[in-house]
């Protein structure tokens, strides 16, 4: 309301507000902006999988939005993850819920393999499905199957993968999903040992 109608743009504001020294209220407003951008992306997204919009639709809208809103492909990357994970009623028996987790993922992997071209937006990720499996009981023991999807798919790549297991992997349910994860990471270090010893001969 300090700004006439016609000057109520992010921009105006911010030089308005920068000219007289008060940067960090322009500071607190882009940090409040960026969090009511991603929340407004991440409800449309999943309104979007609920409609079946398809995986090139949903990819086209988040990149505009990006763009529009100046967000990080981290940041989209970790959104997606929860827009994919609230738009689904899961299924309570544990058996269960991993077939229909797998079937959900692997028809959106594309999609996320769009967003984690960065190591940065991979170890996002990977932390939040560490976080996700952890607050939800009934996918405790599903977190190895999605990180091998999701590394199969070309979502995750090794390094990130053997990266989170030796130094990036959160408290939360460490030991549990460190065990999971063992042999699966054991196969990656003995491939990549393979693939270096090729190259050396």
């Amino acid at each position: 309301n300090y700004l006439p109608v016609n000057k109520r743009t992010p921009e105006n504001f911010a030089k308005h507000f920068n000219d007289v020294g008060l940067d960090k209220l322009v500071a607190f407003m882009r940090i409040q902006r960026n969090v009511e951008c991603k929340k407004e992306l991440q409800n449309e997204v999943s309104e979007m999988i609920r409609n079946q919009d398809s995986v090139r639709e949903i990819g086209v809208h988040c990149k505009e939005q990006m763009k529009l809103n100046n967000l990080e492909e981290f940041e989209v990357t970790v959104l997606l993850w929860r827009s994919l994970m609230d738009a689904v009623e899961w299924n309570k028996k544990e058996d269960l819920v991993a077939e229909q987790a797998l079937r959900h993922l692997n028809t959106y992997s594309p999609l996320l393999a769009e967003f984690t071209s960065q190591g940065k937006s991979e170890t996002a990720l990977i932390l939040k499905i560490q976080d996700y499996c952890y607050d939800n009981m009934n996918f405790m023991k599903v977190f190895q199957k999605i990180i091998i999807l999701l590394y199969k798919s070309d979502v995750l790549s090794e390094d990130v993968i053997l990266k989170w297991y030796r130094e990036d992997h959160l408290a939360k349910g460490k030991s549990v999903f460190l065990q999971q994860l063992q042999k699966f990471v054991e196969w990656l270090q003995n491939a990549e040992e393979e693939s270096s010893d090729e190259e050396d001969s």
